[in-house]
């Protein structure tokens, strides 16, 4: 059996306070986490705020450092080293939940999807522009919106260019946290279905992370449940939602009881739209 695209063995992450009145030993923030995800494949983290499902996420990609644990990528253990980290950007993205808080708003649509194509010299300097044009039709938006920038863009088409962002490198794993909770429903599916559909096209690996688990199982193949910075339950989609075993797991079911319908209804509102609309 060949090794899983990522691999977090016991991950613990601890905050320790800074500064000169700092007591204490520290928050933990992550507790012993273990979790695989499979080429192709989707995991989803479920918890509520302040769980560690982001501090999962954001020290996978190299955000935050592990306190102890080991992180193995493509069957290479990622550690410090300038080698290791450039290989981790390149192979891994992440999709953050605040669209506009991350994309700079002084730059143009076009050269914030350039930057990535330079920095790791995806293609040759004067296919450039036609690479920026193929990553925005890729997530369903217009070449002109290049010419445009963020604050001139809708929530959903901003939560599209930074997905357009996140392929630009030609990335394995793409995580996404809370990719669609500042969207309305009706753009909330449309990114779900989005991401779906670019997965299988390109063969992608996602760590998809929310509050919501109704819409994690929408998305992932397996469901990890985070709580108080350790994992809960972990199973197929299918058994953690007409089985749950653990009692917090059952109640992120009951605090979300009408999204499978609002996501069903967004969907087939979506299915009416004329080809290539996109908020």
């Amino acid at each position: 059996m060949s090794d899983p695209l990522l691999r977090v063995d016991d991950l613990v992450v601890t905050f320790t306070p800074r500064g000169l009145f700092r007591r204490g030993e520290g928050v933990q923030a992550v507790r012993g986490v273990s979790l695989s995800v499979e080429a192709g494949t989707t995991v989803g983290i479920v918890g509520q705020s302040g769980s560690g499902k982001s501090t999962v996420a954001r020290t996978i990609v190299g955000l935050e450092r592990p306190t102890s644990g080991r992180i193995v990528l493509g069957g290479r253990t990622v550690d410090q080293s300038a080698e290791s980290l450039a290989e981790l950007r390149r192979s891994v993205q992440m999709v953050f939940q605040d669209s506009l808080s991350s994309l700079n708003p002084r730059r143009t649509i076009g050269a914030i999807l350039a930057e990535p194509l330079v920095v790791h010299g995806i293609v040759p300097r004067a296919r450039i522009a036609d690479r920026v044009s193929e990553l925005l039709e890729d997530v369903g938006l217009p070449a002109s919106h290049a010419r445009r920038r963020p604050m001139q863009l809708s929530g959903g088409q901003r939560q599209r260019v930074n997905i357009a962002r996140a392929l630009a490198s030609s990335p394995q794993l793409i995580i996404a946290d809370e990719p669609t909770s500042a969207l309305d429903v009706s753009i909330r599916a449309q990114i779900l279905e989005l991401l779906k559909r670019l997965q299988a096209e390109h063969g992608l690996a996602y760590l998809f992370i929310s509050h919501d688990l109704h819409v994690v199982r929408y998305m992932s193949d397996t469901v990890v449940v985070m709580r108080h910075g350790e994992i809960v339950e972990v199973a197929d989609k299918t058994s953690i939602y007409r089985a749950p075993q653990h009692e917090y797991t059952k109640e992120l079911l009951a605090a979300a009881p009408t999204t499978d319908t609002a996501l069903a209804k967004a969907r087939a509102r979506r299915a009416d739209r004329p080809v290539g609309s996109a908020s």
